[in-house]
């Protein structure tokens, strides 16, 4: 049980743009790169956190429930709400201390424009507390640059990856080197 839900990746031409931090039993550093966590953590993934916190450890609310999906020549979108694998508390023996009870809603949405080769990707997060930080996840096999003001680039063989914050305005971002066996950026 990898918890991975609402993770994405890219492969383009024969190369990861971007990919989880795979491995079995190993481990990589931690939260703004604090200690280390496991692969099966939610750090391990492009996933969302929510207070610095990934999905609820053992049973869950719930898998996500994908609301939309649709392809056509020019696009492809989908509509995750990853609500129920933040939670424990509807389930018979909750755990309070093993949820993440910030993460009120989380809904992630993927639109991937083919003809830009562009995919955008929109987290609706509530949370329990205003302003609790909310981090998005991205994870490169080689050590971005910065490339803007909110843009980073990561470039692997021939192809690269640009990735644009959208909001919020000033958004922070760190470069973390996971370090261990399977760790990248």
């Amino acid at each position: 049980g990898h918890d991975d839900m609402g993770n994405w990746q890219i492969w383009r031409n024969g190369r990861w743009l971007s990919r989880d931090s795979t491995g079995y039993a190993q481990t990589l550093a931690g939260f703004a790169g604090s200690g280390t966590v496991e692969t099966t953590h939610p750090l391990a993934h492009n996933s969302l956190l929510v207070n610095q916190r990934g999905y609820a450890l053992g049973e869950r609310n719930g898998r996500p429930i994908v609301k939309r999906i649709h392809s056509g020549t020019h696009f492809s979108f989908g509509a995750v709400d990853i609500t129920p694998p933040f939670r424990n508390n509807l389930i018979q023996y909750p755990h309070p201390e093993r949820e993440n009870a910030e993460a009120v809603r989380v809904e992630r949405e993927y639109l991937f424009i083919r003809p830009l080769e562009t995919m955008l990707v929109f987290d609706r997060v509530l949370s329990a507390t205003t302003g609790a930080p909310k981090t998005f996840l991205a994870h490169f096999e080689r050590q971005p640059v910065a490339d803007g003001t909110n843009s980073w680039l990561a470039v692997n063989g021939d192809q690269a990856l640009r990735v644009t914050t959208l909001l919020p305005a000033d958004p922070v971002h760190r470069v973390i080197t996971e370090g261990g066996v399977i760790g990248q950026y």
